[in-house]
């Protein structure tokens, strides 16, 4: 889009060259402020995935392991087994 125009102002010959450059000045100032904004939004987005997943781990490791329950055995069941 924008280099598209940018080279149909560069192809006009009707222009004056200080026209041209300022023209080109602002696209590519407009460029770099759109450009900021959508990092700005992308290091929010990061700083919230960041935070869930530092949320989730904290409830993970905050659940208790349990320990593996070995069947009862009772003494008359191993010596009938044997």
């Amino acid at each position: 889009m924008f280099s598209d125009n940018l080279d149909a102002l560069i192809a006009n010959d009707e222009m004056e060259d200080e026209t041209k450059f300022s023209l080109e000045a602002k696209m590519q100032q407009s460029i770099i402020n759109v450009d900021k904004q959508l990092m700005a939004k992308r290091n929010m987005l990061l700083n919230i995935e960041k935070e869930t997943l530092m949320t989730l781990k904290a409830q993970l490791s905050s659940i208790p392991k349990k320990k593996e329950e070995k069947p009862a055995q009772n003494k008359f069941t191993v010596i009938g087994n044997g």
